[in-house]
């Protein structure tokens, strides 16, 4: 809510949640790990470190779909659509929309799938959401890292985003 309304008490909140996932996290990351990183792409965003952000999304998504979290990985998708639309990223939200559909209706939930669905039918053509229904056809797995100009952000081993300069 932080991003919508520019309340402070919600960064707040926010930030008192995260420190309670990261233990839970040290206790349990099989069970946490996708759900810690998926509020710190949250954080990161609402910090406007978008690098980060990314980074942080394809984790989330790719630690819920080792661990077989179809739930988690629909919401974190989704959330990724979200993301990459705002920074105008068009093809990457079409494809991150497109799998948060797949996961929905994996799981069951047709009444999620279908919100997603109705929410994408005006933001992309049916060219672009052809050709990520391809690409995300094509691979099972999200990479974890995104490069820019001179820098590179990834995950390092214990779930920490750096960054090193090229």
């Amino acid at each position: 809510f932080m991003r919508q309304t520019g309340e402070e008490h919600y960064q707040v909140r926010g930030e008192n949640a995260l420190l309670k996932i990261r233990e839970w996290s040290r206790h349990s990351d099989w069970n946490f790990k996708n759900k810690l990183l998926l509020i710190e792409a949250e954080y990161y965003y609402t910090r406007k470190e978008f690098d980060k952000a990314a980074v942080c999304y394809e984790a989330s998504i790719k630690s819920a779909q080792e661990h077989k979290f179809k739930p988690d990985e629909a919401i974190a998708n989704e959330l990724a659509g979200i993301f990459f639309f705002q920074r105008e990223n068009y093809f990457q939200s079409c494809k991150f929309f497109l799998r948060s559909i797949q996961c929905y209706k994996t799981w069951g939930a047709n009444a999620a799938a279908r919100r997603v669905e109705d929410s994408i039918v005006n933001k992309f053509d049916s060219d672009l959401m052809q050709s990520c229904q391809t690409e995300i056809s094509s691979k099972l797995l999200v990479d974890v890292s995104i490069e820019t100009s001179s820098k590179k952000h990834h995950l390092d081993d214990q779930g920490v985003v750096t960054t090193t300069t090229t």
